[in-house]
C-alpha cells in the first residue's frame, strides 16, 4: 500500500474503506472505497495539495452542499465531503461504467449512439444552468457512460476550488485558469471574468465533435498551440471531418464552436431542444426516388406498376405514421413530463406544441396541457395581427396564429409576446398568462 493512501485510509477509519486508486487528474486524486455507514461504493476525489492549500475548508464545503443538491438522472450527484489527512475530498456514487474518453478511444461513435449520449449531457447541463450553476471544465474524463447512458460528473467543482463567484479571489494553478487546454472556451482561455455557461456549451461543442470524428476541431501540437487555435483559429467543418453526420447535426455541433459567446446557442435550453429535434421521425429528402421507371416496353405492366407503387406510398406513410406515434409515445411524452417536475414550464410547452403539430390530438401529450397552458384570448386594435411568443432566454418565436385569438393554449410562463402587422409598430414586451391584458393597441407605423 502507498504512503498516500495508508495516510488516507487511516484518516478516514471507521467511515471509508480506502481500497485503491482509480485514477488521478488535474484537480484531484480518485480512489476507489466503501462507504461503511451507508454500505454502499464510492468514488473518492481528494483535492491536490496545490489546491485544497488555497482553498478554505469553509467555502470548499459551501459550494459542495449547493452542488449536492442537485437532482437530475443524468448528474453524478455529490453525496459526501469533508477533510482527511489535511486534504480537502468529496464523495460520488461509484459507477461500473467507463469514460466517455474510454468511449472515443475506440473510434467515432456510431451516429445514434453519439446523439443519445451528448443530448444526455445537454440535459443535465440546461438543468444545471437553471440552477445558476457553471460546469466550467466539461470534457469526455468528466462524462460517465452507464447502461447506454451519459452521466455528468464533477459538476461545479471548478467553482468550488477557483474562488468565490461573487467577486473574491479566483484560484489558478501554474498561473493558469483553471479547466482543460482541448476545451476551453476562447473567453475562458483569455481569462474573461465574465464568462457564463456559454463557456460550457463551447466545450460540448468540442466534445460533441470529438466523439462524432474521432478527432478535435483544431490541429495542434502542444497545450500552448491548442489554445491560441481557441482563440484564433477556424474549425474543420465537422462534415469533412466525417462526411456521414447529417447536415443538422453538424449545424448544431458547429454553432456550439462559435468563438463569440453571442453566436453560440442562446441557452443549453435551446441547444436541448435542437437535440429533441434530431430524435423526430424523419422527413424523405425532397427530390428523392419514389418508385421504378416504367419500361416502355412493358406497356401492359402499367396497372400492376401503379398499384404496387401506391402500395409503397402506403407503407411509406405508415411508417412514417409509426415513427411519428413511437416518438410522441416514448422520446416526447417523457421528456415532457420531466420537464414539467422540474418546472421547466416554458421548454414542456414548447415541445408539446411540437408533438400537436406534427400530430394533431395526440393522446400521449393530452395529460399536459393543463399542466403547461392555460386557454387565453387575445385581441388587437386593429385586428389580423400575427401572435408569436418565446421564452425570455430562447432565440426562436413560435407562432400561435392571427387575432383574433380565442381560448389559444398559452404557456404557463413568463414569455415575450410579439405582435405583427403591416402598417403597425411591431410589439414586444414580456408578459404572464395570470395578468396579461386581453387586447393591445397597436400603434400606426411599420413598413410593410
Amino acid at each position: 500500500m502507498s504512503d498516500q493512501l495508508a495516510r488516507l485510509s487511516k484518516a478516514l477509519l471507521g467511515r471509508y474503506v480506502v481500497e485503491r486508486q482509480i485514477g488521478v487528474g488535474g484537480a484531484a486524486h480518485v480512489f476507489s472505497a466503501w462507504d461503511v455507514k451507508h454500505d454502499r461504493h464510492v468514488a473518492l476525489k481528494v483535492l491536490r495539495p496545490e489546491l485544497g492549500a488555497s482553498v478554505t475548508a469553509e467555502r470548499f464545503n459551501r459550494e459542495v452542499k449547493l452542488l449536492s443538491q442537485l437532482r437530475h438522472p443524468n448528474l453524478l450527484t455529490l453525496i459526501d465531503s469533508g477533510e482527511a489527512d489535511g486534504r480537502l475530498f468529496y464523495a460520488m456514487p461509484y459507477v461500473e461504467g467507463q469514460s466517455l474518453r474510454d468511449v472515443m478511444n475506440q473510434g467515432p461513435a456510431p451516429l445514434g449512439d453519439a446523439v443519445r449520449l451528448l443530448r444526455d449531457v445537454v440535459d443535465a447541463l440546461a438543468y444545471a444552468h437553471r440552477k445558476g450553476l457553471v460546469h466550467r471544465d466539461v470534457k469526455p474524463e468528466n462524462v460517465l457512460v452507464d447502461d447506454r447512458h451519459a452521466l455528468v460528473t464533477d459538476f461545479g467543482i471548478a467553482r468550488a476550488v477557483a474562488g468565490d463567484p461573487d467577486g473574491g479571489k479566483r484560484l489558478t494553478m501554474a498561473g493558469r485558469t483553471l479547466g482543460s487546454p482541448n476545451y476551453m472556451a476562447p473567453e475562458q482561455v483569455a481569462g474573461n471574468p465574465d464568462a457564463d455557461a456559454r463557456g460550457d456549451i463551447y466545450a460540448f461543442g468540442v466534445m460533441a465533435y470529438e466523439l462524432l470524428a474521432g478527432r478535435l476541431p483544431y490541429e495542434a501540437k502542444h497545450a500552448a498551440a491548442m489554445l491560441m487555435a481557441h482563440l484564433n483559429d477556424t474549425p474543420i467543418p465537422l462534415a469533412k471531418a466525417r462526411p456521414d453526420v447529417p447536415p443538422a447535426l453538424e449545424k448544431i455541433v458547429m454553432r456550439c464552436l462559435e468563438k463569440e459567446p453571442k453566436s453560440r446557442w442562446n441557452s443549453t435550453d435551446d441547444l436541448l431542444h435542437a437535440f429533441e429535434a434530431l430524435a423526430g421521425p424523419e422527413t424523405p429528402a425532397p427530390g428523392a426516388p419514389t418508385g421504378r421507371r416504367i419500361s416502355p416496353l412493358a406497356v401492359a405492366m402499367a396497372v400492376i406498376f401503379v398499384a404496387a407503387l401506391a402500395f409503397g406510398v402506403w407503407g411509406l406513410l405508415a411508417q412514417r405514421e409509426l415513427a411519428a406515434d413511437r416518438w410522441a409515445h416514448t422520446v416526447a411524452a417523457p421528456r415532457i413530463r420531466h420537464l414539467v417536475a422540474v418546472d421547466s414550464i416554458y421548454a414542456a410547452w414548447r415541445l408539446t406544441q411540437e408533438v400537436e403539430t406534427q400530430r394533431p390530438h395526440e393522446d400521449a401529450i393530452a395529460e399536459f396541457w393543463p399542466q403547461v397552458s392555460a386557454p387565453a384570448n387575445l385581441f388587437t386594435e386593429p385586428t389580423g395581427a400575427s401572435v408569436s411568443v418565446r421564452g425570455p432566454n430562447d432565440t426562436t418565436w413560435v407562432a400561435l396564429g392571427s387575432t383574433p385569438l380565442q381560448a389559444a393554449r398559452f404557456p404557463k410562463a413568463a414569455v415575450r409576446l410579439r405582435l405583427e402587422k403591416a402598417g403597425s409598430a411591431t410589439l414586444d414586451t414580456l408578459v404572464d398568462y395570470r395578468t396579461m391584458p386581453t387586447t393591445f393597441f397597436l400603434a400606426p407605423g411599420g413598413g410593410r
